[in-house]
């Protein structure tokens, strides 16, 4: 069975660049489908969904995972994971940090890596990509904070992708090395 991580961060800290590049270089990584209420029309890797659909979904137990973020509803679907989890080493979940919780106590043997980045490089990041008015940028830099549980501390590693990429990158292969290493 393979090991699932939870990518979370402030917004334009690079979570899908780093996860797309781990998906690429990494042999047996893959990035889990996540479902978003946002518009189909901007570029990112989510299934865009109604909120009908969405709501449906939930009642009907079909989500695995979900949360409410910056007026969205995201979520991943059970048999999807289930799925990916049987076939692969490593599958990344493009989280949040308000559904931490509800994912180590889904999975209690999961890993979290949390991508940060300064403010300036997030809100270049953020004007760069362009989906969204100033005031929603702006909006979504607020204070990055959360509650850790306490208890999966030593299932979390921190990436700082403030400047260079290849860092980053050297620092998400070693942490895949580390929880590789664990999962053995």
């Amino acid at each position: 069975m393979g090991t699932p991580i939870f990518i979370i961060g402030p917004s334009g800290a690079g979570k899908s660049t780093l996860m797309q590049h781990a998906a690429a270089h990494h042999e047996g990584c893959v990035i889990a489908p996540r479902l978003c209420t946002r518009s189909p029309n901007y570029d990112e890797h989510d299934e865009f969904i109604t909120e009908e659909n969405f709501h449906t979904m939930k009642a009907q137990g079909c989500l695995l995972l979900d949360w409410y973020a910056h007026d969205l509803k995201y979520g991943f679907t059970r048999s999807s994971i289930e799925h990916l989890l049987q076939k692969y080493e490593l599958v990344l979940f493009n989280g949040a940090r308000r559904a931490v919780s509800d994912f180590f106590h889904i999975f209690p043997r999961g890993y979290a890596l949390v991508i940060n980045a300064t403010i300036e490089a997030r809100r270049a990041r953020l004007a760069e990509r362009a989906r969204e008015s100033t005031i929603q940028q702006e909006k979504r830099l607020e204070a990055f904070s959360w509650a850790w549980p306490e208890d999966k501390q030593n299932n979390c590693f921190v990436i700082d992708n403030s400047h260079d990429l290849n860092t980053a990158y050297e620092e998400v292969t070693s942490a895949f090395s580390s929880i590789k290493e664990s999962a053995l």
